[in-house]
């Protein structure tokens, strides 16, 4: 296919998609349009619909209470039944006229019905017993629309008071109207809509009421759908829209109404403006088309005289040359085509360069040392034998940079570098992998000490920068193959592995252990699996409770979390918190250890007992701006109030950012929730900031508790708290309460709680049933 087709093809597409996208969009945005104006209409009728109803039944509501104050009626029903028929058809006939009543029906209390007037069933008693009983607690009236002998009433059923002033009525008194066929047609007057009225009766049998012109198949889907929605319904081959409403009505017999209106105009409209619009993209087509071939021939024609020039240079082949001499663009293009091959070639040799060299140090980068890496390890197959790889970095180097600048810095690693190659023969890879972290392979296993000490004694002599005689160290890690590793990749993460061994056990070298590994591996699948360890349910919360020293009774319980892992057994939680709160796992917790710790409350609760829970969050949940919220909604969802919880913060999370902190603590205070400062004492936290932060407690921390009556530094420190912590109006709470001697210190100097192993060790929900059995007089009860 020739390129002057290909263009005109390209633009023919282009065109064509263009016009029938905008015809499809703007067809669907104008037919969404209407069909949302007939459903703006369909919503307008609801509301007229709705207030038509609801006056008709406050009307007859009102009506039943005058006519129950009628003295003929009273007299009425104190004589015999004729004389109650002919009083109760009377009063039909004046209700008929006011309120277009057409039933009229006294009821004894139970139910039964003493007589009708107007429409009437001969049924004994009233069918809804359940309206009878709503009415009663009602202030002895109600209103409802019932399906009554195949067809669909309006009511108001009012209590009938002989005399007035007797405090229970004698009777009830119905007044309704039936919603046929003429009330509907006079409501779809009104609304400008076709209104159908229906209700279910028992066993799913319809009840029908201005619904004979609607066909079954219409009913059927109208009944399908929910109440409150809008629909298109099938009526007859049209296209309407139909909105289904409940009226007010019982839940085991709803009546719905369903308003219809047709959307035919609008699809003629709709039809009309496609139509035009067609014709229009029709017209723009043929032009843009002819437009096209034009501008494919002018294009087309002078670039076939480069394209075999062109695709020379596209193998590589930059020594072609071009014609200088055609005239206008084609002459300035082919000059182009010239200067731009002879940059291109000598742009390449620049990049293989690059690509495949550190531009700093002038060594091999990684990318280098890999290839030599893949080289190496054919080679080893071939041979059976083995070769290390050596990764080392200079010990404190940031600190070379943040004193001395970064430029200094790469000074020093290009001395270094000099240094290196000037050491090592040819037998050994060098490069540079990023930073100042250098790789070395090492074919010759045997030499490995050899030339780990050549590398050594590089760094012997300081390397002078700026006057200053800088004493370098390093730090080695050595890994082998095949035995550490099969791949590159896999040899240069062993060996970098080793490395950062050897920097933590402060040596100069370390090779490869995998069991030495294990940490970090580890580490790696505790990440990757905490997510999944929530929704497993692999997290369990234990319960430590806590001492009210002047009453001598446990009020609280602090919650703890713990992930039994079904790999690696209980997992500490100084382990896995913070990989949550680097991952933002931490937040999924939170939400899960609040929802636990509440749900557990609830049942204490539920039992009698008034036990308050202490939840620790992370300085990463106060960033959440609907973290408060949260809480509040997750409390109210469990009926429990704010003075229900106490949420923990420890000491150095707040101290990391105190405006964040105290803008969350205040939203958290607004909502009643009582908060805690953990670890007091090991934050470095002012007297100021402590001022400005809105808890209500202070949990001095356990190390100052543990020695408290051994060591007199910690008891002026605890007392000191204590005393500063209630001169601020807040509650002292001690943590590591483990002897009996701490425990009186602390009721003596006054705390106000503790907890700690002595008083109890951290308890499964199991255990910890068992120990509020034992406990159960000595804890806080609701009725206190």
């Amino acid at each position: 296919m020739s390129l002057r087709l290909r263009i005109f093809l390209l633009f023919l597409v282009l065109i064509s998609g263009a016009l029938g996208f905008t015809l499809f969009i703007v067809n669907s945005n104008v037919r969404d349009a209407g069909d949302q104006r007939v459903f703006d209409s369909l919503a307008v009728g609801h509301k007229v619909f709705q207030e038509k109803i609801d006056s008709q039944l406050d009307n007859f509501e009102i009506a039943a209470k005058i006519l129950g104050k009628e003295d003929a009626l009273r007299e009425a029903i104190h004589d015999d039944s004729l004389s109650l028929k002919t009083a109760l058809g009377n009063f039909l006939n004046r209700l008929r006229q006011d309120y277009d009543a057409d039933l009229l029906w006294l009821l004894e209390l139970d139910g039964a019905i003493t007589e009708q007037a107007g429409v009437s069933t001969t049924s004994g008693e009233f069918p809804y017993m359940q309206l009878l009983d709503r009415a009663e607690s009602q202030d002895w009236s109600g209103r409802t629309i019932i399906p009554l002998d195949g067809h669909i009433y309006e009511i108001a059923i009012v209590g009938l008071f002989v005399p007035i002033s007797a405090p229970l009525p004698a009777h009830w008194m119905i007044i309704g109207k039936a919603l046929d066929d003429e009330v509907a047609s006079e409501l779809g007057e009104l609304t400008e809509l076709d209104i159908h009225i229906f209700g279910d009766g028992d066993s799913a049998a319809w009840v029908k009421s201005a619904v004979d012109s609607l066909p079954s198949a219409s009913l059927a889907t109208a009944h399908a759908q929910p109440a409150g929605t809008g629909f298109r319904l099938g009526i007859d081959n049209t296209n309407t829209l139909a909105l289904k409403i409940r009226l007010e009505s019982e839940e085991s017999h709803p009546v719905y109404a369903l308003l219809i209106k047709s959307d035919q105009e609008v699809q003629d409209q709709v039809q009309s403006l496609t139509t035009r619009l067609f014709f229009v993209g029709f017209v723009a087509l043929l032009v843009s088309l002819v437009g096209a071939a034009f501008l494919s021939n002018s294009i087309a024609r002078p670039l076939n005289l480069l394209v075999s020039v062109a695709q020379k240079i596209g193998r590589g082949e930059y020594s072609t040359s071009i014609p200088a001499n055609l005239g206008g663009e084609l002459g300035t293009l082919s000059k182009a085509f010239n200067t731009m091959q002879q940059d291109i070639a000598k742009r390449q040799e620049e990049i293989r360069y690059i690509a495949y060299h550190d531009t700093l140090t002038k060594l091999a980068n990684r990318n280098s040392f890999i290839d030599d890496l893949a080289q190496a390890i054919q080679n080893a197959d071939n041979k059976k034998q083995s070769f290390a790889v050596c990764i080392f970095d200079f010990d404190g180097f940031q600190d070379i940079n943040n004193t001395l600048g970064r430029h200094n810095g790469d000074r020093v690693l290009i001395a270094f570098s000099q240094r290196l190659l000037n050491k090592c023969h040819d037998g050994i890879k060098i490069a540079r992998l990023g930073g100042d972290e250098f790789a070395l392979m090492i074919l010759d296993v045997c030499a490995i000490d050899k030339e780990i000490a050549n590398i050594k004694s590089l760094v012997n002599m300081p390397i002078e920068i700026e006057r200053i005689a800088l004493e370098i160290r390093l730090s080695v890690g050595i890994s082998i193959y095949p035995d550490h590793g099969e791949t590159p990749n896999s040899l240069l993460q062993t060996a970098e592995i080793a490395m950062y061994i050897a920097k933590r056990d402060g040596q100069d070298m370390a090779y490869y252990e995998k069991q030495r590994d294990h940490h970090s591996t580890q580490r790696l699948t505790l990440i990757a699996e905490l997510r999944s360890a929530i929704e497993a349910n692999q997290m369990v919360l234990h319960y430590q409770p806590k001492l009210d020293l002047k009453r001598n009774i446990f009020t609280h319980v602090e919650c703890l979390v713990r992930w039994i892992h079904p790999t690696f057994g209980f997992i500490n939680p100084d382990e896995f918190i913070s990989y949550a709160e680097q991952t933002g796992a931490i937040r999924q917790l939170t939400h899960w250890v609040v929802n636990t710790a509440l749900d557990q409350c609830r049942r204490w609760k539920d039992d009698g007992l008034d036990i308050k829970v202490a939840i620790n969050i992370s300085a990463v949940d106060l960033t959440q701006k609907d973290f408060a919220a949260g809480v509040l909604e997750m409390l109210e969802e469990r009926e429990l109030s704010a003075g229900d919880v106490v949420l923990e913060v420890t000491e150095s999370a707040l101290m990391k950012d105190v405006d964040l902190a105290l803008s969350a603590l205040e939203a958290l205070r607004n909502c009643g929730v009582a908060l805690s400062i953990d670890d007091y004492g090991t934050g470095y936290s002012s007297m100021a900031q402590l001022k400005r932060l809105p808890v209500d407690e202070l949990k001095i921390d356990k190390s100052f508790v543990m020695n408290l009556h051994d060591d007199s530094d910690d008891y002026v420190i605890v007392k000191s708290t204590i005393e500063l912590g209630h001169n601020m109006g807040l509650k002292l709470v001690a943590e590591g309460v483990e002897t009996q001697a701490a425990l009186d210190l602390l009721t003596e100097l006054n705390c106000d709680l503790a907890q700690g192993y002595y008083l109890s060790r951290p308890l499964s929900p199991d255990h910890l049933d068992q120990w509020i059995a034992e406990h159960v007089a000595q804890i806080s009860k609701i009725s206190e």
